[in-house]
């Protein structure tokens, strides 16, 4: 018993924590895409067609283990409207830019330039859905001065 416990302890230190945290982030996203396409009472064939793929592509998503794009995820929070890495959240505040249309802008600002645009007296807000439109945070500038 005591040969198992120390075999079991020396596998535990070299553990590599990346592969740990990799698998474990994986299988979260997995779990949190199974959860939408429930809530959105999808069955994994409807949200394959909705996503454009074969529905062996979805299952393989929900193993746990597969390795996604960033590209995949976004399409995958468009498609379910959930938001699933919230990037910078933690550190760069969020502006919201309305313009005259019904578009609504959500940008991420990097701190050296929130500082900029908290000196022009706009406001955060809190994260709400990153938009399609990916604009350099200075022309964003531009924009939300030109909307007021």
């Amino acid at each position: 018993m005591k040969r198992n416990s120390k075999i079991l302890s020396e596998l535990r230190k070299k553990r590599d924590n990346r592969e740990y945290e990799r698998t474990r982030t994986s299988m979260l996203l997995a779990a949190s895409i199974s959860k939408a396409i429930k809530s959105k009472g999808l069955t994994k064939s409807e949200f394959a067609e909705k996503m454009g793929k074969n529905p062996s592509v979805v299952t393989k998503w929900l193993s746990g283990v597969h390795n996604f794009t960033s590209d995949t995820l976004t399409d995958i929070q468009q498609v379910l409207g959930i938001s699933l890495l919230n990037l910078g959240s933690e550190t760069s505040p969020i502006l919201t830019a309305r313009g005259n249309t019904s578009t609504t802008f959500n940008v991420f600002i990097m701190p050296d330039e929130y500082k900029k645009v908290k000196n022009e007296g706009l406001n955060p807000i809190s994260f709400a859905t990153l938009s399609n439109t990916q604009v350099i945070s200075k022309r964003v500038v531009e924009m939300l001065s030109s909307h007021d």
